[in-house]
């Protein structure tokens, strides 16, 4: 996956997040840690002092042919916290 812009948010089919994303899935991030996404994001999806969260996107569920009891596939979202940083106007 190339590098996205840290806050970005795209979805993916694998079952692990790439490098430098994350899955969304509303978890509590340290700040310390992840500080170049806490700028970007910093409260809005909750969080208080030292923690935030990450937005709550639940995944989709794809079938292959679209009937039920078919394979399904689970797309889930990612958010980017190591890439570009996004520039302010």
């Amino acid at each position: 996956m190339d590098y996205g812009m840290i806050g970005e948010i795209r979805l993916f089919v694998g079952k692990w997040a790439p490098i430098g994303w994350l899955f969304c899935e509303g978890q509590q991030i340290p700040q310390r840690q992840y500080s170049a996404l806490w700028s970007v994001i910093a409260y809005q999806y909750g969080g208080s002092g030292e923690i935030f969260h990450l937005p709550n996107l639940a995944p989709l569920k794809e079938t292959a042919s679209g009937h039920e009891g078919d394979a399904v596939s689970t797309v889930r979202y990612v958010i980017c916290h190591e890439g570009l940083y996004p520039s302010r106007p």
